[in-house]
């Protein structure tokens, strides 16, 4: 089950103070971008479970993982300097969202929960959401892979 495909978001735009800010500002930027806002229902539980795992793309420093997050990498990764530019290596990481009533997430919760784990990497050009693919899991907690591209014009 894929996610979020009807819907858009820039993760370099404003950071939001509260959830209920986040998602008014959504709801204009669907508004903004010609989606469709009647599309967008902030209630509406998108997981079904405490905690979902969600792997991205980005640029990063050796070291410079959140504490949620693991690197999808060789454990030699950051060996080749061959591979980075800038002192940044682009790699897959993965991230494991709580849901805030330890059940399930509401839509407006889980994508205001990526604009915050998403915002402060660097992305390069693909910062645009495009929505959230299901990958296989190996463990009870559901995963997606986070896709971005350059605009927010584009479709999966």
């Amino acid at each position: 089950m894929d996610l979020f495909n009807t819907v858009s978001w820039n993760f370099i735009d404003t950071e939001y103070e509260s959830a209920k800010d986040f998602n008014a500002n959504f709801l204009k930027y669907q508004i903004k971008t010609g989606k469709e806002a009647s599309s967008w229902n902030p209630d509406e539980i998108v997981i079904e479970n405490e905690a979902v795992d969600i792997v991205f793309m980005a640029w990063i420093e050796k070291n410079a993982l959140a504490d949620n997050e693991t690197l999808l990498e060789e454990e030699d990764f950051f060996d080749d300097e061959s591979k980075s530019e800038f002192g940044l290596f682009q790699a897959d990481i993965q991230a494991r969202l709580f849901a805030d009533n330890g059940e399930n997430f509401p839509a407006s919760e889980l994508m205001y929960k990526l604009d915050k784990q998403i915002k402060p990497k660097e992305l390069g050009d693909e910062h645009c959401f495009e929505g959230l693919g299901a990958l296989q899991s190996d463990t009870a907690v559901p995963k997606f892979y986070l896709f971005c591209g350059t605009s927010n014009t584009s479709s999966r």
